[in-house]
This record gives structure tokens, C-alpha cells and sequence, in this order.
């Protein structure tokens, strides 16, 4: 069989592949159709799911992932990567201005150690008319 010459292997070589990483946070949602029951999501900005959208070039993303910290350490360490998949449905808003992205997920707090944002704590269109909420206000966020 002939070898390949240096162009050929080149010409030939995987596609560059990147690794991309953001933070986020949890929101639960509850539903009152049926007791006790809440549903988590994983929210982040889009561009860490979508990476190069913000220049509307996103990346084939192969892959997604979480890293948690656990409740207790292990040989391991002290967080575990949780596979997501590539298949996950991440969903996003219709207004591109916003730099946001959902997707239903649970992990479980009995090993991992975070805490669900209930909607009941999120800002509403009325609370944020009667407090003067408004863009470029600060946020403290944790």
C-alpha cells in the first residue's frame, strides 16, 4: 500500500475540534397539576451552547455536558461531569437579543450539591413596573 504524503495526510485530517465551557444555574418549576412535583432546568447563555452565534456562525456542537460539585468528595474529587448528550434540546428565545438557554434536566441533590431557583423568586412584569426595574440596573447574583 503507498504512504499518503505530507499534503494528503493535511488534506485528510479530523476537523478541529474545541472544547467550550460557561457557568449557570438551576430553576425549578412547579406544577400544581400534580403535588410535590417540580421540574429543574439548567439555564445558560446561549453562546456557551451555540458557540459563534453571537457572530451567527454557531459550531456543530457534538457533545454536552454539566460538572457538578457532589454533596460529598470522593476518591474522585469533589464534582462529577454528568453526560447531557448530543441530543439535548436546549431551547432558546425567539429574540435573538437574548442570551439565554433552557433545557429540562434534574440531576439529583441527593448526591449533587445545588440549590433549584423557584420562579416564585424571579422578577415579574409587575414587580419590575412598581420597583422601576429596568436594564442596567445592578444584579447580585451568587
Amino acid at each position: 500500500m503507498p504512504q499518503a504524503t505530507p499534503q494528503e495526510i493535511v488534506n485528510h485530517a479530523p476537523p478541529k475540534t474545541d472544547s467550550y465551557s460557561g457557568t449557570g444555574f438551576f430553576v425549578g418549576v412547579k406544577d400544581d397539576r400534580v403535588p410535590k412535583l417540580v421540574f429543574g432546568y439548567p439555564v445558560t447563555n446561549r453562546h456557551v451552547v451555540q458557540p459563534g452565534i453571537e457572530h451567527q456562525n454557531p459550531c456543530n456542537v457534538l457533545n454536552y455536558s454539566l460538572r457538578m460539585n457532589l454533596k460529598k468528595s470522593t476518591a474522585n474529587g469533589s464534582s462529577q461531569i454528568i453526560p447531557i448528550g448530543p441530543g439535548a434540546h436546549w431551547t432558546f428565545s425567539d429574540d435573538p437579543s437574548v442570551d439565554l438557554a433552557v433545557t429540562p434536566m434534574l440531576p439529583t441533590q441527593d448526591i449533587f450539591d445545588y440549590e433549584l431557583i423557584p420562579t416564585t423568586e424571579m422578577a415579574t412584569q409587575d414587580l419590575m413596573k412598581a420597583e422601576q426595574i429596568a436594564e442596567g440596573d445592578a444584579v447580585e447574583f451568587s
